[in-house]
């Protein structure tokens, strides 16, 4: 039942703070547009800095930003190797083994930048040549990795792209410092074409890595997606600085190098951040999911051991929490149902009643149809409400005497019996069991009725009787136990095999609804659900127009 705002609302459950405090939501919205206020004027006042640094001293910008460029891709590379086992696919693990020999080229070219004067006879086509070769490995990375997104693996190997972009890396090394790789800049003419080439050419890499990714974002964490989006962009635009500049020092160079530095950033904050101070983002964004779940569960069980702490040896099977949680939902929402459900019911009722005569036959039988499906979903309901509180009441068990249970049985169904012609026969006297007696007696309740409902011979006849415990034999199901074998046997319409185990499901029919006098489907639903939760089993014989017999236990206890 919905309750009204104010009824569950209580005024006193929000308390308004005397001190001028701010709730706890407040308080962590505001600490985090703090953060982020932090965070931005820290970069401004970096970048500043750097161009400042570039007026005074280029080599030393120069120096700083390729340092913070090696620093960032190794540390790409230690948290994605580390990390790689919980990788949900192939695209971080490339980009972060490739940041491996990416940071080594940055750090090569760093050290052949003129001036450093670690390669003396270089001249400034060294650096030029180890930065195009850093760039094209990047851009291979990003595209590897956008077109891994398409084959998704279940098995992770970083070993290929490690030894891959190994390979790589030896063989550009190689052939810039065996002269055989092209020039990209000679002294007093700038760049060459072959440079503007490969530049280029990265560039276009790098802009349809990022269609390809967003083709395939479903399988990236939507931050993590924007971020690396927002470095291919950026590391295009300084790929076109780079394209533009004619001395080492000028001021094209300086742009693409702080182009360079919001690039390496958005990766920083895509892969270190995220990936270690918020990894359920990232890295173990599939264990941080399992984990909210689990962590769900936990709080439930919790709860229950709080409260079941001195029954828990005898019911610790009654903790699963995703089955507690649906039986509440199918209780609360049975029980919401009803109210809305009689109100129609009435109203098509009274509408009927007062202009039976005034409307046409086919709009009688609309009302007639509405009625008749209100009343089946009502009994449905009921079915699925009693359904739930089975599973949620705790057994009551007590010493029964079965026999005195059956009279009681067939006295509440001596209408039924008597309708359609049967005849009840009990071989022999029932035993005395330790069980919930309401609930057992919904057992032979349902199973009685069945045999009645499915049964289509002129005389039905229902026997219902007893096996002792430790009875072996082939021909009865679950003999054998130290516990008594129940049946309910009928001379109806019988089941095919393959639906043996389709009709414990609920809501579940072999016949169409108005066949065999309807039904819920829930019957055996509910004695079966009765049975488990008496430490029992439920099994049947049956053939095909010859009738069925239902076997159960009940392991609660026997006297």
């Amino acid at each position: 039942m919905i309750t009204p705002a104010s009824a569950a609302v209580p005024t006193e459950a929000v308390p308004l703070s005397c001190g001028g405090e701010q709730p706890p939501q407040e308080s962590v919205a505001v600490s985090s547009r703090q953060e982020r206020h932090c965070v931005l004027v820290a970069l401004l006042a970096a970048v500043a800095g750097l161009v400042y640094v570039s007026r005074c001293n280029y080599l030393l910008f120069h120096s700083l930003v390729e340092v913070y460029h090696v620093a960032v891709c190794w540390g790409i590379f230690f948290v994605a190797w580390s990390a790689r086992p919980l990788f949900r696919n192939s695209y971080l693990c490339i980009l972060g083994v490739a940041s491996l020999f990416v940071g080594l080229l940055y750090l090569l070219h760093m050290l052949a930048y003129k001036g450093m004067g670690v390669f003396p006879d270089a001249d400034a086509n060294l650096p030029t040549q180890l930065w195009i070769a850093a760039r094209l490995l990047q851009a291979l990375a990003f595209l590897t990795a956008s077109l891994s997104l398409f084959h998704p693996r279940r098995e992770i190997n970083a070993l290929a792209p490690a030894s891959i972009w190994g390979l790589l890396t030896l063989l550009f090394v190689g052939l810039i410092f065996t002269g055989y790789f092209p020039d990209c800049f000679i002294e007093g003419q700038g760049l060459t074409p072959f440079k503007k080439l490969a530049e280029i050419s990265a560039v276009f890499l790098l802009l349809l890595s990022a269609p390809l990714a967003w083709l395939r974002r479903d399988s990236l964490d939507e931050h993590v997606f924007r971020l690396l989006t927002a470095s291919l962009l950026l590391t295009a635009a300084a790929g076109l600085m780079f394209i533009l500049y004619i001395d080492v020092y000028g001021i094209f160079n300086m742009l693409g190098h702080l182009f360079n530095i919001a690039s390496t950033y958005c990766v920083f904050r895509a892969f270190i951040r995220t990936g270690i101070t918020e990894p359920q983002r990232l890295l173990f964004l599939k264990l941080h999911r399992r984990q909210e779940e689990l962590e769900r569960i936990r709080s439930g069980l919790e709860r229950e051991v709080r409260e079941r702490t001195a029954h828990l040896h005898k019911k610790n099977w009654e903790l699963e929490a995703s089955n507690q949680r649906l039986d509440e939902f199918a209780y609360s929402v049975s029980h919401d149902l009803r109210e809305p459900l009689r109100g129609i019911y009435n109203f098509a009722h009274f509408l009927a009643e007062d202009c039976r005569e005034k409307i046409p036959q086919d709009s009688r039988e609309m009302l007639d149809t509405i009625m008749r499906l209100a009343m089946r979903l009502d009994t449905q309901i009921l079915a699925v409400l009693k359904y739930s509180r089975i599973g949620r009441l705790e057994l009551d068990l007590r010493p029964v005497c079965l026999d005195r249970l059956l009279d009681e049985v067939l006295d509440s169904l001596a209408d039924m019996i008597a309708r359609n012609n049967a005849h009840i026969e009990r071989p022999a006297p029932m035993p005395r069991i330790l069980c919930h007696i309401e609930h057992v007696r919904e057992v032979f309740c349902n199973l009685i009725s069945n045999g009645l409902i499915y049964n289509d011979k002129h005389e039905k006849i229902i026997t219902i009787g007893w096996h002792p415990p430790n009875a072996a034999s082939e021909e009865i199901p679950l003999s054998g136990n130290a516990t008594p074998v129940f049946f309910v046997s009928d001379n109806g319409i019988g089941i095919p095999e393959k639906h043996f185990q389709k009709i414990f499901g609920i809501f579940r029919r072999l016949h169409g609804q108005d066949k065999y006098g309807g039904g819920t489907g829930v019957g055996l639903t509910i004695a079966k659900q009765v049975i488990e939760r008496h430490g029992g089993r439920i099994a049947l014989r049956s053939e095909p127009g010859s009738g069925t017999t239902f076997y159960f236990t009940l392991s609660a206890g026997e006297q």
